[in-house]
Order: C-alpha cells, then structure tokens, then sequence
C-alpha cells in the first residue's frame, strides 16, 4: 500500500455533500465535475451496488469492501441503508497536494471526517418536499408508499453531524453549482490569505 501523508500535511479541503435522497446531490456533483475551469476534485466512492448511471461510483461486492477496510484502503468509510460506503485514500494524496476535494457522504461519517481531517467544510443540499417527491418518482427506485415515507422521515442532526452551510437546489441546477464554486472559491482564498 501506498505510504499516507499525516494529518498534518493535508492542507487541502475536503467538502462534505449531505443531503436526503433527491435533493440532487449527485446531480450536483456531475455538474461540478463538468465546470469549465473548476479545480475542484469529484470523488468517487466504493459502494456495494452495480453501477447506476445516476450515481457514478466503483462497485464493489461486501467481501472486497471488508476487505479493503480491513487493510486500510479507506480514508472513510460508513453503512447506511443496508449498504457499505467507502472513500479512497487517494483522497489524502490530493489533499496533501493542497487540493479541494469534493464527495457525497452520509451524515453518520461527518463525525469521523472532521476528526480525520482538519480542513473539512459540510455543506447540506436541500429542496421542497414537493422537489424530492417529483424527483423521487422520475428516479422510479421505490413505489409512491415507500417514498410518502421517506418524504415523512425527519433527520436530526446530532451536533458533530451539522452542516456548515445549507444550499438550496430547488432551481436550476446552474444557480446551484454557481453559488458552491464561488463559496468553495472563497473558502480557498480564505486558506491562501491564512498561509501568507
């Protein structure tokens, strides 16, 4: 295995994107990843389902995921929904680099995150439940039951789990992405004028 930097090289920022399903948080990151002049690093997660065109990320089965998490593959890794998530330590060598790094997390590994790493930013996506419901029955994974119950589902968030900042995705994903990169812009002018 590659040898990590320590906590204390990693001078780069590692945002946090929470949110409940469909508030368009993968969208969200597509989006971000296609921005023209963006600097800012989407990363991919290792997750025990087969790959969905909606959600990008690297398929895994439980075996191998136990596996890599046994061995330390994982800079975080986290269960929601009956299924295994992980990110990658490849995530520590960009922010070594001094990098932005960017990825959708449950809010069950903020706590860990902002333990590990000493320059992490949360920033929740949020929309209308009539948005999420829209978006939920286009996505067509569960039945009109099973996502009245979601929708009535309340997440209280614990206090090492709350976010630093609230983005509303209720419009055009343009203004979304728009108002994060000049936010994340900022944030990094603010860590350049700390190291001068």
């Amino acid at each position: 295995m590659t040898p990590q930097p320590s906590l204390d090289e990693l001078s780069g920022l590692l945002v946090l994107v929470v949110g409940a399903s469909g508030t368009g948080k993968d969208t969200l990151l597509r989006e971000i990843e296609r921005s023209r002049g963006s600097s800012i690093s989407v990363i991919r997660r290792f997750i025990t389902r087969p790959v969905e065109p909606s959600e990008p990320h690297i398929p895994v089965t439980a075996e191998e995921f136990e596996a890599m998490e046994r061995t330390g593959d994982f800079s975080l890794s986290w269960r929601a929904h009956g299924m295994c998530y992980g990110i990658g330590c490849e995530v520590n060598m960009r922010l070594a680099l001094g990098d932005t790094c960017i990825a959708s997390v449950s809010r069950t590994a903020i706590a860990d995150a902002r333990r590990n790493f000493p320059k992490t930013l949360v920033v929740e996506v949020t929309v209308p439940d009539s948005v999420r419901e829209k978006r939920l029955l286009a996505r067509g994974r569960e039945e009109l039951a099973d996502i009245q119950q979601r929708l009535q589902r309340k997440i209280e968030a614990s206090t090492d789990a709350r976010a630093d900042i609230v983005l509303d995705n209720s419009g055009p994903i343009e203004v979304a992405v728009e108002t994060l990169l000049k936010v994340l812009g900022l944030c990094a002018l603010g860590r350049r004028d700390k190291s001068a």
